[in-house]
């Protein structure tokens, strides 16, 4: 894929939804509110999806597949409300 695009622009990646560090994502939003990039490339792992993980389960973890779509969903309509007028790649 080829993207063209002048400006400035940002990358967040690996915020691990829901298990992020949300004293550490606050401070990356008020950061891109500051910065005001025209592009925000968000680059991977965003959602944990830890119900469909391989990996070993702890039984303490009660989130379902949903919650992790939820809160994903809530961290990208927030950033929408903080740069509505970048792209969101």
């Amino acid at each position: 894929m080829e993207l063209k695009f002048q400006g400035t622009m940002a990358v967040i990646n690996d915020t691990h939804n829901p298990y992020q560090d949300q004293r550490a994502l606050r401070e990356v939003e008020l950061f891109l509110e500051e910065l005001k990039p025209g592009l925000l490339v968000k680059a991977g792992d965003m959602c944990d999806f830890y119900p469909l993980s391989k990996f070993d389960k702890d039984p303490a973890r009660k989130d379902t597949l949903q919650d992790d779509l939820d809160s994903t969903h809530r961290m990208n309509t927030r950033q929408r409300s903080i740069l509505p007028n970048a792209r969101h790649i």
